[in-house]
């Protein structure tokens, strides 16, 4: 799995609070990819299974981010990786930390 790229396609889908579909989607696919089984719920929270044993762990997160002001003024672009770091809006709260938890499975 490239992590760094998910990272990126992630900031890059549109994620306001309501409009996750996109984000939600790109999530889907990687757990799938990683050999989980995991579904997407009616109300748009996703859902994953590793394994069968207790104890369970419940890993979870957002991906819903705020709205900004004008994206000309931001120094990057959503999803570049530059200055050794991957820019935009939910880098930090609550992409990039689910894409780690991922990454620690």
């Amino acid at each position: 799995m490239d992590w760094i790229r998910l990272l990126s396609r992630l900031l890059q889908a549109e994620s306001l609070p309501g409009q996750e579909g996109e984000a939600a989607a790109l999530l889907l696919e990687a757990l799938k990819g990683m050999g989980l089984t995991a579904t997407l719920d009616e109300a748009g929270n996703v859902e994953a299974l590793l394994g069968e044993k207790e104890p369970e762990v419940v890993l979870t997160g957002h991906l819903d981010v705020v709205p900004v002001g004008d994206p000309l003024h931001w120094p990057y672009p959503q999803g570049t990786v530059a200055q050794e770091a991957v820019w935009g809006r939910g880098a930090v709260d609550m992409k990039g930390p689910l894409v780690a938890m991922l990454l620690a499975l």
